[in-house]
């Protein structure tokens, strides 16, 4: 197997190598739907006899009277602890924190103390998808600093998917340029603007849903639209520990 870290930290800047199992991605939709109808109850509740029925891959078929955009901020969708342990539990999760070497979660968003998310993309729906950015720059913008003897790496899971049409955009090598951007203010906080087009240059991630994406966090990357059902996937960045010569930059 390709070392993960000589993928993630060298020329490529990702990595792609393992697939959990049907039954282990069962019990991941299984989670991710329990958080989603625990807030269609609270505040949808005339919608959660189809929301319960319906797989959440059509869930654009039923979801006219939800803002989507305004309501399913991030922190509407970050599994609460109970769930958390769920997603622990799995396959994926195992075989992530021993090949990946995982210290701790990261907490970003001051809602949990690790923090995993899903996320909901409807089909040609390009608002819900944010810009080609790299995750690095929220933290830079945030005044965020790396602690001594770790490094951050983020792993990008699909959950429901259609290969190579709806998914993760990704612009190989990016982590090895400097990639100027720009900020804006928006709901409070500062957020990256991409002052270059690299759009030419992106490849759609084709893994089947079950298989991590793991890569750098300067990768420049960003949502892609297409296909004919909602894409979820979740996700979620971790400190990894390393010696100091090996940290990336």
């Amino acid at each position: 197997m390709e070392s993960i870290y000589a993928a993630v930290n060298g020329p490529k800047g990702y990595y792609f190598g393992f697939q959990t199992d049907n039954e282990d991605l069962d019990r991941l939709r299984k989670t991710i739907k329990t958080h989603f109808l625990r807030n269609i109850a609270k505040d949808f509740p005339n919608l959660l006899n189809v929301a319960a029925k319906v797989s959440m891959d059509h869930y654009h078929r039923f979801c006219e009277t939800i803002p989507h955009e305004t309501y399913w901020t991030k922190t509407r969708r970050i599994l609460p602890k109970d769930l958390l342990k769920e997603f622990k539990d799995t396959r994926l999760y195992c075989w992530l924190h021993e090949h990946c070497e995982i210290a701790t979660i990261t907490g970003e968003d001051l809602v949990e103390e690790e923090e995993v998310y899903w996320r909901l993309v409807r089909p040609n729906a390009a608002t819900d998808v944010g810009s080609l950015h790299a995750d690095a720059w929220f933290w830079e913008l945030a005044g965020g600093n790396i602690p001594d003897k770790v490094e951050r790496v983020k792993v990008w899971i699909p959950i429901f998917t259609e290969p190579g049409m709806s998914g993760l955009k990704y612009i190989p090598g990016s982590q090895q340029e400097s990639i100027p951007y720009s900020s804006v203010t928006k709901d409070g906080k500062k957020k990256p603007i991409i002052q270059v087009d690299l759009n030419h240059r992106s490849e759609v991630f084709n893994g089947s849903p079950g298989t991590p994406f793991i890569f750098n966090d300067r990768l420049i990357h960003g949502g892609n639209v297409g296909g004919e059902r909602t894409r979820v996937s979740i996700e979620f960045t971790f400190y990894r520990r390393c010696n100091p010569a090996q940290q990336m930059k």
